[in-house]
Formats: C-alpha cells, structure tokens, sequence
C-alpha cells in the first residue's frame, strides 16, 4: 500500500505497471508533481520513479522537466487528434529534437514552424537560454510561456485546429517583416526533392518564413519520406540542413545524396538519448 496522492491515505501498487499508471493519474490531476515527491508517495527510491518517468515519456504521456514531471495533456492546451498524431514516431522526433539544439545559439532569433517535431524541440529548450522566438504554433506558444529568457512573438490570424497553428494574409506578410537565424520548419511529406505539406495555408506560411531565415533546417521523420500531402512547399534546394533519422527508404536516401549543397543528418534513434548521429 502506498500514500494517497490527495493526503495522507495510502495508494494500493502492484509492480511498476501499477505505479506507472498512479503517477500518470496523479500527474493529470495536479499538473506537476517532483521526482522526491513522488518517490515519497510510493515509497520508492527516486532513481526509480526516474526511470518510471522515462518509459511514461517515451510513450508521450508526459513530460520531464528539472525536478520532476508535467501531464502533457494538461501543459497544452490541444485536441485529441493532435496529440495523438505528436505521439507517433515519437522516439524519433524526440532524437531529432535533441540533433536540433546544435543549431540554436544564445542570442539567435528563431523560428519555429507548426508540426509536432518543432514542438518537441520547444519542450528541450533550455531555461537560461536567451534568444528570440517566432512562431505561429499554439503548442509551441503554450510551451514557451514560463520561458521568461526567451522573448515571444507570437504571430496570429485564424487557428486551424488540425495543425493548431495560425494563419491569414496579414500574417504571412507580417513574417516577411522578420530575419531570423534559423528556421526549423516541418513537412507532411518529402518526395521527388520536394517539400510538401497538407494545406494552401501552412504552404504560404512556410514560404514566408523561408523567405526570412537565413539557415532552413528542416525536422522530419523518415516516415515523411513515403507519405503523401498535396501541396507543395519548396524544393529541396532551398534547405540548408535536413535532420531526420536512420530509416529513411534506401531510394529517397540515393535520391538526397543528389544534393549536393544539403546537410544531410540522419539521427540514431537508438542514441535518442543523447541525439547521436549516423
């Protein structure tokens, strides 16, 4: 028996399953709880509830952070279907994300497309890191705000709840106002040494801030490699850097090599702990 997450009652665990799934309730219910905290609760060692943390993580189903652990679900405020797409390959994006940081530098004005690998690239983000961010992704938004070194700009228009992002005329020329350092933009799909994506509208955003960044670095997984989306972004060539992992299809592997001026990196998921590479 072990302690109520609500007081001084005991919390009935049965293996590290049980325990998992007690943490993740409770983690949905206060939003935050720390590793001490919880190993007090389950009269565990912390070391323990690190590791049960971890595999509650890569599951997506929470998010660590320095001390302890946050409810995904709670820290954002987004649909079901969203949260559910930035589940899958999530391995993946985590081990791009962490690959991602080598691009990022104290002081730079960044820019950080909607998708679900940008984000995870917002959630690693240093708490004294000082640069700015621009973007138009609620997540990333929702992601940022207790960032108090990081200055936000936020860039608005209508939400698309599928995409969770912002969009309209104004906005995309708004971003042709910007220079940014670096954009980390994101793909529904790379075919044919092209860059493609779901709607006209995320389209027309992509192509501002591609207009304004100096480095583009695109972020997506080698399952974008063989799926479809209708229209298109850019081609291949306006990327400085493509950063995606080591299962990309061997023919759109041959196909990149054909770039000459493309910085291919393709993470090691299996080191997505520390973001190695291949």
């Amino acid at each position: 028996m072990r302690r109520q997450a609500g007081g001084g009652g005991l919390v009935p665990t049965k293996g590290a399953a049980a325990r998992k799934q007690s943490i993740l309730t409770l983690l949905r219910s206060e939003g935050f709880y720390s590793t001490l905290g919880l190993a007090s609760k389950f009269s565990v060692s912390e070391m323990t509830i690190r590791r049960d943390i971890l595999d509650l993580e890569l599951e997506g189903l929470v998010r660590r952070v320095h001390g302890g652990a946050t409810s995904i679900n709670n820290s954002l405020l987004i649909p079901i279907d969203f949260r559910e797409r930035a589940k899958l390959n999530f391995l993946k994006k985590v081990a791009i994300a962490q690959t991602a940081m080598n691009y990022i530098f104290r002081g730079d004005i960044i820019a950080f497309d909607a998708g679900s690998t940008t984000l995870e690239i917002c959630r690693i983000l240093p708490k004294d890191l000082v640069i700015s961010v621009v973007t138009h992704s609620l997540p990333a938004i929702n992601e940022l705000v207790n960032h108090e070194k990081i200055k936000v700009y936020a860039i608005g228009g209508e939400l698309h709840l599928p995409t969770q992002s912002f969009s309209s005329l104004d906005s995309a020329q708004l971003l042709s106002e910007f220079r940014f350092t670096t954009l980390f933009l994101s793909a529904g799909s790379v075919r044919n040494g092209t860059v493609f994506c779901a709607t006209p509208y995320e389209a027309a955003m992509k192509k501002a801030m591609i207009d304004s960044a100096e480095r583009v670095v695109l972020v997506s997984d080698s399952t974008k490699f063989s799926s479809n989306a209708m229209v298109k972004v850019c081609d291949l060539s306006r990327i400085d850097t493509l950063i995606t992992d080591d299962e990309v299809p061997l023919e759109q592997a041959r196909e990149l090599k054909q770039f000459q001026n493309l910085e291919l990196i393709k993470v090691n998921t299996s080191l997505s702990s520390n973001g190695g590479k291949s």
